[in-house]
């Protein structure tokens, strides 16, 4: 759903550590396997100081036309597939 919205990973990630969801290392290794499958890209987005942040995207167009109530089956699906 992050990467629909094209959000920042730096963002979600520090939102979930902070919230005690996972750490950011478990968000970075997750968004890897994610790229691996295919199911999602990243586009660099530079800041003024420091590293690029990582914007999320869908990597997969049968993903754009799906709602966010059923991204995650739709994901799950394709890599079961």
């Amino acid at each position: 759903v992050a990467a629909k919205n094209e959000d920042l990973l730096y963002d979600i990630s520090k939102w979930g550590e902070d919230i005690g969801i996972a750490s950011k290392a478990t968000f970075s290794r997750t968004k890897s396997r994610l790229e691996e499958t295919g199911l999602i890209d990243t586009e660099k987005v530079p800041i003024d100081v420091g590293r690029p942040r990582l914007r999320l995207k869908l990597g997969d167009e049968r993903l754009e036309g799906t709602d966010n109530g059923q991204l995650a089956s739709v994901a799950q699906s394709m890599l079961a597939a």
